[in-house]
């Protein structure tokens, strides 16, 4: 019997750094979708089924807050757990994050160690799964 894996979405501006992502997500044994931030972020998220959406956010142009309101404002996604990391330090920018919807905000720099908890925290892979995948 096949298990299902759970389905994350990247949404980063840097495609270097949602490569990097998009292969450490996919290596603890999710299925990765990405996206850019804005319109194609917001619509790949609504326009498919996820089980948990990953977003950078990028000062000065704060899309991924954006995105958040947004998730937060649709039936498709308001339930969706949202990590959030931002590329800098600003206490402002983490309350920010987590008043508009963000389920958690990662600190940067972040490890995979931290990913793969945050992520097993949020959208837990079946243990027959996960069996699978640790061997």
């Amino acid at each position: 019997m096949r298990t299902e894996t759970k389905k994350v979405l990247v949404i980063e501006d840097d495609s270097g750094y949602r490569n990097i992502l998009v292969v450490i997500i996919n290596q603890l044994g999710y299925r990765v979708a990405q996206a850019e931030p804005g319109r194609d972020g917001v619509e790949t998220a609504i326009n498919d089924c996820f089980d948990l959406i990953f977003v950078g956010l990028d000062y000065p142009y704060l899309k991924g807050i954006d995105a958040i309101v947004r998730f937060r404002n649709n039936s498709k996604t308001k339930h969706l757990p949202i990590l959030v990391y931002p590329k800098w330090e600003s206490d402002w920018i983490t309350k920010l994050a987590l008043s508009v919807g963000a389920t958690e905000v990662l600190e940067e720099p972040f490890t995979v160690d931290a990913i793969c908890a945050a992520l097993y925290r949020h959208a837990p892979l079946d243990e027959a799964l996960f069996g699978i995948i640790a061997a």
